[in-house]
């Protein structure tokens, strides 16, 4: 006979579970980004995430231009940043770890969107400052 017993735990919900997405291409490379368009979103970001594929990322959105700046707390894998006004690439911070954190990271330029992605992919893929980004 079947069993009827049903478990009362509830699996845990995935860290991006909530997140809109959007397909984006940064020159002629696509990914897969999930957008952090609130400050609740800005400030949870990657943060403990397991990893992301190697399309996958996440597009910041801010309301204003400005000098936007990270930190690796709770991170598990190191990032590339793209930092953009609008639709152009404006400055790129590569390859920084997780044991970087408290370091902020901070760009040479305004930005108004930031993209995070695994590290590696900017030098693979030649994203640089200039570059258009298509949403």
């Amino acid at each position: 006979m079947g069993s009827i017993y049903q478990s009362s735990i509830t699996p845990a919900p995935k860290p991006l579970a909530d997140y809109s997405t959007t397909n984006t291409n940064i020159g002629n490379i696509a990914y897969m980004l999930y957008v952090a368009d609130t400050d609740k979103r800005r400030v949870q970001g990657l943060s403990g995430v397991e990893k992301l594929a190697s399309n996958e990322g996440m597009l910041f959105i801010f309301e204003t231009k400005a000098f936007q700046s990270f930190w690796m707390k709770k991170m598990n894998f190191p990032l590339d940043f793209i930092f953009l006004e609008d639709e152009r690439v404006v400055d790129v911070i590569e390859n920084v770890s997780p044991d970087s954190y408290p370091k902020v990271i901070s760009p040479q330029s305004q930005s108004n969107r930031v993209i995070e992605i695994n590290a590696g992919e900017v030098e693979r893929n030649g994203i640089e400052p200039g570059d258009s980004v298509r949403y």
